[in-house]
């Protein structure tokens, strides 16, 4: 099996949607919290978003290498 190493990269602002889905397709102890919040995009605005946006250089996307 061939395994590529993951491309990193600094967080750019195409990928907030990306962060806000993730956050909450993790946000209940590691699954799916869709159906504990009213507001979808709460995760991703308390636990991620702000470094994002604030301070882009703490903020880093992994996708698989190519």
């Amino acid at each position: 099996m061939d395994i590529e190493s993951p491309r990193i990269r600094g967080f750019q602002l195409g990928d907030l949607d990306d962060l806000y889905r993730i956050y909450l397709l993790t946000a209940d102890n590691g699954q799916d919290g869709t159906a504990a919040f009213g507001d979808p995009r709460l995760p991703g605005d308390v636990y991620a978003v702000p470094y994002a946006l604030l301070e882009p250089s703490l903020a880093l996307e992994a996708s698989p290498g190519r």
